[in-house]
């Protein structure tokens, strides 16, 4: 039997010893035990002929092979089973059928599960197409490479393994299926065909009878990243632990469990990731590689193709819960966002009220403040207790193992506002843009971004806001509403409760300004806000230090860069060390995507003052 028909790889291929007598095959179990036997037929599907010489094969339901056998002349079997229950498939080593499993599935694992006693259980196989070609990597024909078919509902039909030559065949029933290729040895990476990284954006390919579809594949270099997950006050290994990869961006590379060990490794294209830990058991917060308190603090991790990195220790912690209830109109409402945020704004962790109303976010020991939202845009988004911003929220103080109650949200009808975001030069939409209210303090209540038809909706609480639109791919410059260049100059909007206001945006697409920020010994500073003011030192665009790094996407022109701390540790200053703006040195921003000099701040602690006798 060859594995070209074969549609699990999970699939043992024991030894067993083979006695043939009248062209039947049967199998002598090591037990010794027969518990019932299996007849039937096979034939051609479309014209109902007897098939000889085709393989009737039984597997336990774990995938592991139990008994074959051969069709006669006449196109019958026999199957002698030990007990339990058995998934049947049939198949043709001279490869002109396809393989067909009981029940006509799709799939091994879609298959009826048949009982060993019983008795009939005939199969029609249809004459297949074959799929074939030439598995690559960095230009050489890969051996013993794994080549898998898989129906378009995600279900695997078929697999083979590559040649000395790198080449594979398979024959599958006519129908339309995705192909990708992948190396057990994880030296390289899977690929879809064709090119694809995953089975959604795979193309879908067309297999007809007796007819051939080449498919090759050239697979890239993976990259592997590996180290354990401990318990940061113990340091013991912690196993089942979810450990995940995400780019910069957010979007989820791999997954991985930590064994018994705590152990873990991640196969992964080149790039730069960031890494987090969850418990599935719910008793250890969720935590980020380096001790970072947030996704957006943790430190990313570039890798070259065929890099490895070893010795990734990711510590987590025993949580605390905050818990409580949303109401809405006096009523407990269902599929609210709650948010808990670190000081410096960074979310650190989300989750959704449930049917009653009530939610339960599991923190680490620390001051947190919590925020619930709307996303269907009803009622206005608030912070604990009754504040409408981040910046008026009351910080609530998480213990370990301890849970905080009655954290309590009773929402208000919030103002609508929506709009599109367009590219100014073509007029065409922008997607991922990320549009920010503010109230008349300058502080942001919430946030929407749009669409891939440049379309965003927010809500906010009744009152006046003026709204920025910023550009997180680094792409655009930040916009504001009619075409007004700086947040000073922009429109503040008068809202209403349960009432709809369009804003609409036009973006520029801008130049990079890159800086740092530190403090006197050197260290990187994170969570230090700059800002690119205009002459009349109107705020044109505002950012965040990241490991004290920064990028500014700025539209051309003269600007003074300034930055200060909203927790209040260091002083503010502006570039170049000057602490007045008269006396900051101008960044020129041209067209070309220069900029004048090194932008690098370093930054003094506040001076705490004493009282002084008279």
């Amino acid at each position: 039997m060859t594995r070209n028909n074969v549609a699990m790889r999970s699939v043992a291929w024991p030894a067993t010893r083979l006695a043939i007598a009248c062209g039947w095959v049967f199998v002598q179990f090591a037990s010794g035990l027969v518990a019932g036997t299996i007849t039937g037929t096979v034939n051609d599907a479309q014209t109902g002929t007897k098939l000889p010489s085709m393989i009737v094969a039984a597997y336990g339901t774990a995938g592991s092979l139990q008994a074959t056998a051969t069709t006669d002349s006449a196109g019958h079997y026999s199957l002698s089973l030990p007990g339990g229950t058995f998934r049947l498939l049939a198949y043709d080593n001279a490869a002109l059928y396809a393989t067909t499993f009981a029940g006509d599935a799709e799939s091994f694992e879609t298959s009826p599960s048949v009982s060993g006693d019983q008795t009939n259980y005939n199969f029609a196989l249809i004459k297949g197409g074959t799929a074939g070609g030439i598995v690559l990597g960095g230009g050489h024909s890969l051996a013993a490479i794994t080549v898998a078919a898989y129906n378009l509902s995600g279900t695997r039909r078929s697999f083979t393994t590559t040649a000395a030559g790198g080449t594979y065949s398979m024959v599958l029933p006519p129908g339309t299926y995705k192909f990708v290729a992948f190396d057990n040895g994880t030296l390289y990476l899977p690929s879809f065909y064709s090119d694809q990284a995953t089975f959604e954006s795979a193309t879908a390919v067309l297999v007809q009878s007796q007819r051939t579809v080449g498919l090759d594949f050239s697979l890239h270099l993976a990259v592997h990243i590996a180290g354990t997950v401990s318990d940061a006050q113990t340091h013991l290994p912690l196993p089942g632990f979810i450990v995940s990869a995400y780019t910069a961006q957010g979007a989820l590379v791999a997954t991985t469990v930590s064994d018994g060990l705590g152990r873990y490794q991640l196969i992964l294209p080149d790039g730069t990731f960031l890494l987090l830990v969850g418990d599935p058991a719910h008793v250890y917060a969720t935590a980020y590689f380096a001790g970072a308190n947030s996704f957006a603090q943790t430190p990313g991790l570039t890798l070259a193709p065929g890099q490895s990195r070893d010795g990734i220790t990711i510590e987590a912690e025993r949580g605390g819960t905050v818990a409580g209830h949303i109401t809405a109109n006096g009523a407990r409402v269902c599929c609210m966002t709650v948010s808990a945020y670190n000081a410096d704004g960074t979310l650190r962790a989300q989750t959704l009220t449930d049917g009653n109303g009530a939610y339960g976010l599991l923190l680490p020991a620390g001051d947190f403040r919590i925020g619930a939202f709307d996303g269907m845009l009803a009622y206005a988004p608030q912070f604990y207790a009754a504040a409408k911003t981040f910046h008026a929220a009351t910080p609530l103080s998480v213990s370990r193992s301890v849970t905080t109650g009655s954290v309590d949200f009773a929402l208000e009808h919030a103002a609508r506002v929506t709009g599109r975001v367009a590219d100014q030069a073509t007029g065409l939409p922008i997607a991922s843009v990320v549009v920010g209210a503010y109230d008349s303090e300058g502080n942001l209540a919430a946030t929407g971004s749009s669409s891939s038809s440049g379309a965003y909706s927010l809500g906010v609480a009744p009152g006046t806001y003026r709204f920025v639109a910023f550009d997180p791919a680094l792409s655009y410059s930040s916009a504001y509403p009619g075409l007004t260049t700086t947040f000073e100059d922009s429109p503040a909007y008068d809202l209403v409760a349960d009432t709809t206001r369009s804003v609409d945006f036009t973006l520029v697409r801008g130049t990079r300004v890159s800086g740092t920020a530190v403090d006197q010994s050197g260290t990187p500073l994170s969570g230090i806000e700059v800002g690119a003011l205009s002459a009349n030192r109107g705020r044109a665009a505002t950012t965040s230090t990241r490991s004290g790094a920064f990028d500014l996407i700025l539209a051309p022109g003269v600007y003074r860069l300034v930055a200060s701390d909203p927790r209040g540790r260091f002083l503010t200053m502006y570039f170049n060390g000057a602490w007045v703006f008269g006396n900051a040195t101008p960044v020129t921003v041209s067209t070309s995507g220069s900029s004048s000099g090194s932008v690098a701040f370093i930054l003094l602690p506040q001076m705490r003052r004493h009282s002084a006798g008279h």
